[in-house]
């Protein structure tokens, strides 16, 4: 565990320094199973993406309305070491039902792709 808040002090200053958009999209981040904004990730590379993804993951599971309460204290590390992150944003973090669709619809469409190389080992 204090891997995890030595890799959240390491990425801080990559994301604090974000600045939030309106015309930010929202999307399914397919390695976290998680809603992930346009303006909530660094451009370049910033290293190991581990920490973040559980980020984004606590915080789906928060607009789902059954929170990770496991990972709950990384997320409340990361408010302290970088509080200005767009992902820290009320309306992001606060179920609604259009969020609640679009995780319904990441969630369907990560089971296809599955269902689809299920398939194909299947039929080679």
């Amino acid at each position: 565990m204090s891997a995890f808040y030595a890799e959240i002090t390491r990425i801080a200053p990559y994301f604090d320094c974000l600045v939030k958009s309106a015309e930010a999209r929202c999307d399914y981040y397919l390695f976290s199973g998680a809603l992930v904004w346009s303006d909530e990730m660094p451009k370049g590379d910033f290293g190991d993406e581990q920490a973040i993804r559980h980020l984004l993951r606590y915080r789906t599971s928060l607009l789902s309305g059954t929170p990770l309460l496991e990972i709950q204290p990384y997320w409340e590390a990361a408010s302290k070491a970088f509080p200005n992150w767009p992902g820290f944003a009320v309306e992001r973090c606060i179920p609604s039902p259009e969020l609640k669709t679009r995780i319904e619809e990441g969630e369907k469409w990560v089971n296809e792709l599955l269902e689809g190389e299920e398939d194909r080992d299947l039929n080679p």
